[in-house]
């Protein structure tokens, strides 16, 4: 019977399964003696490595969105595309704020957050990376987000603030953020 299932299944019969034996012995140190050692050391050079791009784009980008589709009314009514740039006054080797610092902006954040309301618009994305904190939205009213921003800049002198409208009524801007990365 058992020589019945070796020629069944294909095994090499008596002297074939020593010389199998011995060549698998012998395959198994070559692999370990010269194959495994550099699978190793691939493996901790790939870990390595993993671990440098992960500290060095640690939060490069912090990003914050809100999603907007395509067909929301509020595309219609917010044709002006506002951007306020803060440039920050203490950040990290990666551009993002140091930790004490962006916890002592949260106010302030949310405060600007809150003005394209007064503005008569919403904030749709901030970004924050390389050193500045920008916030992206949309109004409907161009002299009214200009007297925000105005205020804005007159009670926070501390923070150096840019400001920029530009009309975007297809909203072309967001849309093309939105497919570059992906959210």
């Amino acid at each position: 019977m058992p020589s019945a299932v070796i020629h069944t299944f294909g095994f090499p019969a008596g002297q074939k399964v020593r010389e199998l034996v011995t060549d698998w012995r012998g395959d198994s140190f070559r692999f370990l003696h010269q194959d495994a050692p550099k699978i190793l050391l691939i493996l901790i050079v790939a870990l390595v490595v993993i671990r440098i791009v992960h500290t060095l784009t640690r939060g490069m980008v912090a990003l914050r969105a809100r999603s907007v589709e395509k067909s929301d009314p509020l595309r219609v009514k917010f044709t002006y595309l506002v951007i306020v740039k803060h440039h920050l006054g203490r950040v990290n080797a990666g551009g993002l704020p140091e930790p004490a610092y962006n916890e002592s902006l949260k106010e302030f954040d949310h405060e600007v957050v809150g003005s394209f309301f007064d503005m008569k618009g919403m904030a749709v994305i901030v970004e924050t990376c390389s050193g500045k904190r920008v916030y992206y939205g949309y109004s409907e009213d161009v002299a009214g987000a200009e007297g925000v921003f105005g205020l804005l800049k007159q009670r926070h002198t501390q923070h150096k603030l840019e400001f920029l409208i530009k009309s975007d009524p297809s909203w072309k801007f967001y849309d093309t953020y939105r497919s570059r990365f992906g959210w």
